[in-house]
C-alpha cells in the first residue's frame, strides 16, 4: 500500500525551512598553482583518525587535467594540502572516495580501485575483475571497511576481505545501468539506477533481487537510507521538461513517492548526512540543497562561487563547518561562529550516574577539554563523544571549552559553556583523574598505606612517561620524574618496589607492534621515588634485542624478575646486577614453549609465574633462574593470557584476552591442571589481584572499564559497581592496609576503601620466652595513626611494632586504629588479644658473662658494624638469627689475640623485622644483642 504525505504536513516543515538560521559566509581557501591542476570531485573530513585533532583531518580525491587522479591530504582543516598519491598515466583520475571505518577507498576511471589505511597514509591499487568496465561508478561498504561491494553500472561485484578478492554478484536478467550503491546495516544494500530501478541484497552483494522498477521514466543517480525501510532517492526524469526530483520511501522501497522537484536539470549524484538528521546534496552543476526533515522538503544554499569555476562535491561535519571543492582546485568552506554546546543522556537507565556526553558545538574546532567537577580535577579530556560517572550524588557542573582557528584566519577563538547534572550515585569506587594520559601501574610498597607510586605512558605507547607519588593514599599526586630537555623518560609500562627506599620502573620508546631494542629503560630510586636514575643494563647478556620492558616484580627486598618479552632477566641483590633467566624445559604434552610474555607475579619469596602468547604458563621456582613451562594451548592458538597473580606457589588465577566466553582459570598445583571459571562478563582481562587468601580482584576492559570481586579465592565474581568515563583499566593492587586501587587509561585512578577494621597477629618463639615480641597489623581502612597499648600503657605508635614484655605473665594487648576518611571523616576500630610470656628477660643487653659488645646502626639499612673487645686470647663466634631462633649467618674468628675487634656484616639482603646477635667466647655465650632491620 502506498503511503502520503499530508499537504499540511510538507507546509508544516516549509515553514521551518524558512526559520533556519542563515549560513555563515563562503570563504575561498588558497589553493597552490599545483592543486590548479587538478578538479577535485570529493571530499570528507575524517573525525577519529586522532581527537586531539577534531575535524582537520581532510582527504581530496581529484583527477588531473591530464587524466590522472590523486589524493590529497590536510590536516590544518584545509590551509594546507599535500598530495598523498597519485595514479599514473596507466590508470585513470579519482571520481569519489569516502572512509568506512577507519579504511578509505576511492575509484574512477580506468579501473582504478585505491585503498587507504594508516589514517590514509598507505595506500594501495586493487586488481579489478577482467569483467568490470573502465569505469568505477561507486563504492559501498560496511563500517569495518572490509566488506563491500563496487559497480560500474553494468556489473556489482562483491568482497568480503578488503578488496584483495572480488566476486560477481548475481542480478536480476535486464539490470542494467546501476549509479549507486547503499549500506543500510546487518548484510543489507541497496542499488539504485536508470529506469526507476531499485535493487537490494540481503547477504552482503552476493545475490541481488528487484524491488521496483515502476517509474521508467526516472533514472535514480543516488540514494541514502537511514534503516532497512527508511529511504531518499535522487533522480531526473527522462521525459520532457527533463527536471531533477526527490522521491522517498518508508518501506524499503516497495513503494516510492516524489517529495519535491528541482528546478534544475543538473543531476545530484550524492547525499549528505548529518548527525542531526539533516540531508544535503549537491548537483553536478554545483547546486546545492538541504533538508532537515529526512527528505521532505528541501531548500537551496547559496554557494558564492568564484567565475569559472564549480563546485562538484561537498561536505559538513558535525559541528556544521561544511567544505565545497570543485575544479581548478576550488575549496570553500563556511564555518558557523564558534558556539560550545553540549548534551547529555543516560545511556544505561539503571546507573543514574554514569553520563554520555555529546558535543553539539557548532564552528571550527581543533581543540575540545571537559572538566567533569565530581569526577575529580579532569582536565584534559578531549573526546567528544564522553562517558563519566560521577563520584557521588548530587549536582554538579560540567564544563565544555571549544577551541579552534579556522583555515583562512588568523585569530584563535574559544567559547565556554557550563552546565549542571543531576547524579545518583550507588557505588564504593571513587574517580581520580590524573593528567590525560594512560596510566599503567599503582604500587604502595609494602607496609605502606599512605605513600604509593604511579606510572604512566601518554595515550601512544611510544611516547613520554612519567612517575607520580602520593603520600595520602591517592587523595593528591605529584611528578617525580618526567622527561627533560636532556632525557626522554619513555613510555613506562613496569613498577615495583624493594622496599620503601628502593623501587624500579622499567618501559619503552616503540609502539606494541614496534620494536623496543635499546628505546628500552630500566630506572632506579634509592630515596623513597624522590629521584631517579637510569640503570645501565648494556653488559647484561641479551640485553638490547629488539624487544621491550613489560613488567618488573620482586618478591622480597633482593629477589626480582625483569620481563623483557620472550625473555626474563632476574636478580639476586635488589637489582644492582641483572642476568638472562633461562628456559628448563620448553616441551609440555608434545608442545613446544613460545616465550612471549605478557604478564609476570610473584608467588613466594622465590617463585613467578609469568603467561603469554598461545596461552602458555612458565614458572621458576629459583628466583627467575631457570623458567619451566607449565601448561599451554594448541601450538599457534593465537591467544595470549594476558594477567597472572599467585597467592602463593600453588593457587593461582590466569585472565585471558578472548572476551568470547567469560572464564577466567584456577590452579590449586602450580599450574599443572586448570578449571574455568565462569566470571559471566566478556572483558580482555589485564590484571589480577590477591589482597588476601580469600578476596581477589580481577580488571580490564570490555567497552569500559571492568572489575570483578571475589571473597572466595575465585571461585565465584561479582561485578563491582565503579565510576568509569569508558577507560581501559591496566592495573589493580592494594594497600598494607587494604584499599584497592585501580588505573587504566584516560589518567583515570580508581580507589576502595574498605570499612574500617582492627586486627593483628604476633610472632613468638616455640617456648615463648622471648620478651621481645614482633606485632603484624592486618588492620584495613583508610589508616593513618595506630596505637598500642600493653593493659593500658601505650608501647608504641609504629604500624608493626616490636613490643618488649617486662616479664612472664599473660599481658593484654590493644590496638586502636583511626584515620581520616575522605568521605566519612574520622573512623577507629579497636582490638584486644591476650599473650603469654612464659619467662626469661630481655634479650637486650642481657650479659651471660664478662666482655664487651658493640652494634652500630641500629636500626640497621644495609650494612651492620659490630665490635668486641677480649682480655685474653680465645675462638670467637657471632651468629645472627632471627625471632624464631634460625640462624641466618655466622661468622668465626680462631685463635684471636687480646684487644678490641671491628668487623661488618651486609644486612642489605636482610628483611624487615627483629634479629639476635650473639657473641660466642670458647664455646660459651657472652652476649645477645637485639637489632631492628
Amino acid at each position: 500500500m502506498k503511503k502520503y504525505i499530508s499537504l499540511a504536513v510538507i507546509l508544516c516543515f516549509a515553514a521551518l525551512c524558512s526559520l533556519l538560521a542563515q549560513d555563515g559566509t563562503w570563504k575561498v581557501l588558497n589553493s597552490t598553482d599545483l592543486m590548479k591542476e587538478y578538479n577535485f570531485n570529493q571530499v570528507t573530513f575524517a573525525p577519529g583518525l586522532n581527537y586531539h585533532q577534531g575535524y582537520a583531518s581532510g582527504f581530496i580525491f581529484a583527477e588531473n587535467i591530464d587524466g590522472t587522479g590523486a589524493v590529497l591530504k590536510t590536516m590544518d582543516g584545509g590551509d594546507t594540502w599535500a598530495i598523498l598519491k597519485t595514479t599514473n598515466e596507466s590508470y585513470g583520475g579519482l571520481t569519489n572516495g569516502k572512509m568506512f571505518g577507519s579504511i578509505f577507498y576511492a575509484w574512477g576511471k580506468e579501473k582504478t580501485l585505491l585503498k587507504g589505511e594508516s589514517g590514509g597514509l598507505i595506500w594501495s591499487l586493487l586488481t579489478l575483475p577482467e569483467t568490470s568496465e573502465s569505469e568505477i561508478l561507486d563504492a559501498e561498504f560496511k563500517s569495518d571497511g572490509v566488506t563491500g561491494i563496487i559497480t560500474d553500472g553494468k556489473h556489482i561485484y562483491y568482497t568480503s576481505n578488503g578488496g584483495t578478492a572480488w566476486g560477481e554478484s548475481e542480478l536480476p536478467n535486464g539490470v542494467t545501468g546501476i549509479s549507486d550503491l547503499v549500506y543500510a546495516g546487518g548484510n543489507l544494500f541497496f542499488a539504485v539506477g536508470q529506469k526507476g530501478q531499485i535493487l537490494k541484497s540481503t547477504n552482503s552483494g552476493y545475490q541481488w533481487t528487484v524491488v521496483n522498477n515502476s517509474n521508467t521514466t526516472i533514472n535514480f543517480t543516488a540514494a541514502i537510507f537511514r534503516d532497512s525501510d527508511y529511504g531518499v532517492f535522487a533522480g531526473v526524469s527522462t521525459v520532457s521538461p527533463k527536471k531533477a526530483c526527490i522521491w522517498l520511501t518508508t518501506n524499503g522501497g516497495l513503494d516510492i513517492f516524489e517529495a519535491q522537484t528541482i528546478e534544475t536539470t543538473n543531476i545530484f549524484k550524492s547525499f549528505t548526512s548529518t548527525n542531526d538528521g539533516h540531508l544535503y546534496t549537491i548537483s553536478d552543476g554545483g547546486k546545492l540543497i538541504r533538508s532537515i526533515d529526512e527528505g521532505l522538503t528541501w531548500n537551496n544554499v547559496a554557494l558564492d562561487m568564484p567565475v569559472g569555476q564549480t563546485a562538484k562535491a561537498f561536505t559538513i561535519t558535525p559541528h556544521n563547518v561544511m567544505y565545497a571543492v570543485g575544479e581548478l582546485g576550488l575549496v570553500e568552506i563556511n564555518a558557523p561562529k564558534l558556539k560550545a554546546d553540549f548534551a547529555s543522556y543516560l545511556p544505561d537507565n539503571s546507573k543514574k550516574n554514569e553520563f554520555a556526553f555529546t558535543n553539539k558545538s557548532e564552528g571550527y574546532i581543533s581543540s575540545i577539554k571537559w572538566r567533569f567537577e565530581s569526577a575529580n580535577p579532569s582536565e584534559g579530556f578531549g573526546r567528544e563523544v564522553p562517558l563519566v560517572s560521577f563520584n557521588k550524588s548530587g549536582s554538579w557542573d560540567v564544563t565544555l571549552v571549544v577551541t579552534g582557528k579556522c583555515p583562512g584566519t588568523t585569530a584563535t577563538v574559544s567559547d565556554t559553556i557550563i552546565k549542571p547534572i543531576e547524579a545518583i550515585a550507588d557505588f564504593d569506587w571513587e574517580l581520580f583523574v590524573i593528567g590525560d594520559y594512560r596510566n599503567t601501574r599503582v604500587v604502595f610498597p609494602e607496609g605502606q598505606n599512605l605513600i604509593g607510586f604511579m606510572t604512566t605512558s601518554y595515550m601512544t605507547t611510544g611516547q613520554k612517561g612519567e612517575i607520580w607519588k602520593t603520600t595520602d593514599g591517592g587523595n593528591t599526586w605529584r611528578c617525580v620524574l618526567k622527561s627533560t630537555d636532556d632525557l626522554v623518560v619513555k613510555g613506562l609500562e613496569g613498577l615495583d618496589f624493594c622496599n620503601l627506599q628502593k623501587g624500579y620502573a622499567c618501559g619503552f620508546g616503540a609502539s606494541f607492534t614496534g620494536k623496543g631494542g635499546k628505546d628500552s629503560q630500566l630506572w632506579r630510586t634509592t630515596d623513597e621515588g624522590e629521584t631517579w636514575s637510569l640503570v645501565d643494563l648494556s653488559g647484561v647478556e641479551s640485553y638490547g634485542t629488539e624487544e621491550y620492558f613489560g613488567n618488573i616484580v620482586f618478591s622480597d627486598e633482593n629477589t626480582g624478575v625483569l620481563l623483557y618479552t620472550t625473555k626474563v632477566f632476574y636478580t639476586e641483590d635488589g637489582g644492582t646486577t641483572w642476568n638472562l633467566g633461562k628456559i628448563k624445559s620448553n616441551i609440555w604434552n608434545g608442545i613446544r614453549a613460545n616465550m612471549s610474555l605478557w604478564d609476570i607475579c610473584s608467588a613466594d619469596d622465590s617463585t613467578f609465574y609469568g603467561v603469554g602468547k598461545d596461552n602458555q604458563v612458565f614458572k621458576s621456582d629459583d628466583g627467575g633462574k631457570n623458567w619451566v613451562l607449565v601448561y599451554s594451548a594448541e601450538q599457534g592458538a593465537q591467544q595470549y593470557y594476558t594477567s597472572v597473580g599467585f597467592r602463593d606457589a600453588n593457587y593461582g588465577i590466569v585472565g585471558p584476552d578472548d572476551t568470547s566466553d567469560g572464564n577466567v582459570y584456577l590452579t590449586t598445583d602450580g599450574g599443572t591442571t586448570w578449571s574455568e571459571i565462569p566470571t559471566k562478563t566478556y572483558a580482555i582481562f589485564n590484571t589480577v589481584d590477591f589482597v588476601n587468601d580469600t578476596t581477589v580482584y580481577i580488571g580490564g576492559t570490555t567497552y569500559s572499564s571492568t572489575i570483578l570481586k571475589s571473597i572466595d579465592g575465585g571461585l565465584t565474581w561479582t561485578e563491582e559497581k565503579h565510576p568509569s568515563i569508558g577507560e581501559a583499566l591496566n592495573d589493580i593492587s592494594h594497600s598494607s592496609t587494604g584499599v584497592v586501587y585501580a588505573t587504566g587509561s584516560s589518567g583515570v585512578f580508581k580507589r576502595y576503601i574498605p570499612e574500617i577494621n582492627a586486627e593483628f597477629s604476633f610472632v613468638q618463639d616455640d617456648e615463648k620466652k622471648n620478651l621481645d615480641v614482633e606485632f603484624r597489623n592486618g588492620s584495613f581502612g583508610f589508616l593513618t595513626d595506630y596505637e598500642w597499648k600493653v593493659n593500658g600503657e601505650v608501647k608504641s605508635t609504629k604500624f608493626n611494632p616490636v613490643i618488649t614484655f617486662p616479664g612472664a605473665g599473660t599481658y593484654q594487648v590493644t590496638l586502636t586504629v583511626s584515620g581520616n576518611h575522605p568521605d566519612k571523616g574520622l573512623l577507629s576500630a579497636t582490638v584486644t588479644k591476650s599473650i603469654e610470656i612464659v619467662g626469661g628477660s630481655s634479650i637486650e643487653d642481657e650479659t651471660l658473662s664478662g666482655g664487651d659488645l658493640n652494634v652500630f646502626p641500629n636500626p640497621v639499612v644495609d650494612m651492620l658494624n659490630y665490635s668486641f673487645s677480649l682480655n685474653k686470647s680465645a675462638n670467637v663466634k657471632v651468629d645472627i638469627m632471627n625471632v624464631n631462633g634460625q640462624t641466618i649467618a655466622t661468622q668465626q674468628y680462631t685463635s684471636l689475640e687480646a684487644g678490641e675487634y671491628l668487623y661488618k656484616v651486609n644486612a642489605e639482603s636482610w628483611n624487615k623485622g627483629v634479629y639476635l646477635l650473639q657473641l660466642v667466647v670458647d664455646g660459651s655465650v657472652v652476649k645477645t644483642v637485639k637489632i631492628i632491620k
